[in-house]
């Protein structure tokens, strides 16, 4: 078999700080370099690997942390001998020498980055322009570079807030402009990517006179540029003629544009008022008319109801007598009671409920094992552990689950395995779920499964995999840093509240982050507890006499009825019927299993 060269770009790369880059590096001729290792290294910076690839991810534990988060190869492109590395958002410090090592192959290639430099030029004379007319600023990048995708921020020191136009992620961010400029300003977006950076505001006023600053955050790079605005009349008549009536009208016009401004104020404040009345009324409406249509709805079953029962007593009048009228009611009452005894013995609370997940955290390492289990669930049909996955489940690991069991063991678990688990019953009705998250890197954070109860205290880990010793290591909630934990990697939230719920990560220095998982905290007034069969309570014993009463009554009556000659008796028969569940442990959600309840009533003859 012949030998596949190394060929990286003999031309040195050039890059302006802020952009994103791509070192190009192949094999020649093209060989997969999937299963390969391939080490991206810069001599002479400590430690010098940038990108290390190795058993089809990145090893974050050997990065420099220079380049965190920073760096990528194009991994569908492996098998076709492609190990360029992209390097993102690059700096100035990232020029110089970067070497590709494939020790398998044992070759290597070099290739050089160079960060070119543009600065920003704006004008270095003042800008005039006449009160009510538009006006230009002009500032480019020079040489050109695109700003397209920079941060372009144009602001006027002094003002208060001082941002006049910034242009972010493509658009303008209305929310930091200062008002005096709303609708009033513009760049020209289309020559962004020429380095063309200039910025035009519309009917100037008096007020706009003064210094004005351009700033591009991703280059450091800044420049000032002066605006003079004469007032027009002054500039038709000259500076020496009706100098007092000239500044009569300057105040007057600086008068009219204030008010203008606080009307303009006034008028976005109502509309924006109105815009969100009118959204609070169609809100209620939308609730009105849902609670109308249920109500509707209600009402024309109880008249479907009701129609039908006075059919059935015109059709019995001529046949009913006392007995049978006794019968009847003895049914009804024993129907009542036995519904009573069902609601009091089996009633249920599925949706203040989790499942059980063990160990009791959310993060879980790859190749771990892991069981979500139902079993504390218990009522008249059996409950099952359900999933919702974040991606599709491999044919090689669909043998590990099994919808219709009450505990289900993920053993080994992968990546494909994170997602919501819950708990289901065969009438559909289901718990509350978790987010389980199993990753394929090196830090979890021990995050319990269970939501905290309000009051109590919660302690939160930073694991690394494989390592039994104590780190350190950085928590954040929300994307804010909390703090750094030096012993143990532990940190403690006392007397949790409300507010302490968000997204927790966790961050070990060399070693990598923790995906993030919600810490859930409940009130006190909350259920935290399974569903479970509740024993009869005083309310239910007075229930049961209620019915009982009327029963025994209804009963003597009967009895002591004894002209018809016969007695007629009644019979309650229950049946349930469960279908049948498939068991086959595919991975699709089974349907819905429910469990029903019949009632036959069957007129018996007497004795």
């Amino acid at each position: 078999m012949g030998q596949s060269n190394l060929i990286c770009s003999t031309q040195p790369i050039v890059a302006h700080a802020g952009d994103d880059v791509i070192l190009s590096c192949r094999l020649d001729p093209p060989i997969s370099a999937s299963s390969r290792t391939v080490e991206w290294t810069k001599p002479g910076l400590d430690p010098e690997y940038i990108h290390l690839h190795q058993d089809g991810r990145l090893v974050y534990q050997s990065q420099n942390p220079l380049y965190n988060y920073r760096t990528a190869l194009f991994v569908d492109q492996l098998i076709n001998g492609n190990v360029s590395m992209k390097i993102f958002r690059v700096k100035t410090s990232d020029a110089g020498k970067y070497k590709c090592f494939l020790p398998s192959l044992w070759k290597e290639a070099f290739i050089e980055l160079k960060i070119g430099q543009s600065n920003l030029i704006c004008s270095s004379q003042p800008i005039i322009a006449l009160a009510g007319n538009d006006v230009i600023l002009p500032c480019r990048l020079d040489p050109p570079i695109s700003a397209s995708s920079r941060t372009v921020e144009w602001t006027k020191p002094g003002l208060d807030p001082e941002y006049i136009h910034v242009h972010q992620d493509g658009r303008l961010v209305y929310q930091s402009q200062n008002p005096l400029y709303n609708y009033r300003t513009a760049l020209f977006v289309d020559q962004l990517i020429n380095g063309n950076v200039s910025m035009k505001i519309f009917k100037v006023k008096i007020s706009d006179a003064g210094k004005y600053k351009c700033f591009l955050p991703s280059l450091w790079k800044d420049s000032f540029i002066q605006l003079t605005v004469e007032n027009k009349k002054d500039h038709d008549k000259g500076p020496e003629e009706g100098t007092g009536e000239t500044e009569l009208l300057v105040n007057r016009q600086e008068n009219m544009e204030d008010l203008d401004d606080e009307k303009l104020k006034e008028r976005v404040e109502e509309k924006s008022d109105m815009m969100y009345a009118i959204s609070v009324l169609t809100e209620r409406k939308n609730e009105h008319e849902h609670h109308r249509n249920k109500l509707m709805s209600q009402i024309q079953r109880v008249e479907t109801e009701r129609t039908e029962n006075e059919k059935k007593l015109h059709q019995q009048q001529n046949i009913m007598d006392v007995p049978a009228l006794c019968i009847r009611l003895l049914t009804d009452v024993s129907v009542l009671l036995v519904v009573q005894l069902y609601h009091s013995c089996f009633a249920l609370r599925a949706d203040a409920a989790f499942p059980s997940v063990s160990p009791n955290r959310l993060q879980h390492f790859e190749y771990e094992t892991f069981t979500v289990n139902c079993e504390e669930f218990t009522g008249l049909t059996e409950w099952r552990v359900m999933r919702n996955l974040q991606t599709p489940i491999t044919p090689a690991v669909s043998d590990t689950w099994n919808t219709s069991a009450s505990s289900c063991s993920i053993n080994p678990s992968f990546k494909q395995h994170s997602g919501e688990y819950w708990c289901e019953d065969a009438e559909g009705r289901t718990s509350r779920a978790v987010n389980i998250t199993v990753t394929d890197g090196s830090v979890i954070l021990d995050v319990p499964a269970r939501p905290v109860v309000q009051g109590h205290d919660v302690v939160l880990h930073c694991l690394k995999e494989k390592s039994e010793s104590e780190l350190s290591a950085d928590f954040y909630k929300d994307g804010s840093h909390l703090g750094t934990r030096y012993k143990g990697a532990a940190m403690t939230i006392q007397n949790v509240s409300t507010s302490d719920e968000g997204l927790y990560r966790c961050e070990i220095s060399g070693a990598g982050e923790s995906p993030e998982s919600r810490l859930a905290v409940l009130q006190r007034t909350e259920d935290t507890h399974p569903p479970v069969s509740q024993p009869l309570n005083f309310l239910s014993l007075l229930w049961t006499v209620v019915l009982v009463a009327p029963l025994l009554l209804v009963m003597g009556f009967c009895l002591s009825w004894k002209d018809t000659g016969l007695t007629k008796q009644s019979e309650v028969i229950y049946r349930c019927y469960e279908p049948d569940v498939s068991r086959d442990g595919t991975e699709t959600r089974v349907p819905d299993k429910r469990v029903y309840s019949s009632v036959y009533y069957r007129p018996l003859t007497p004795d």
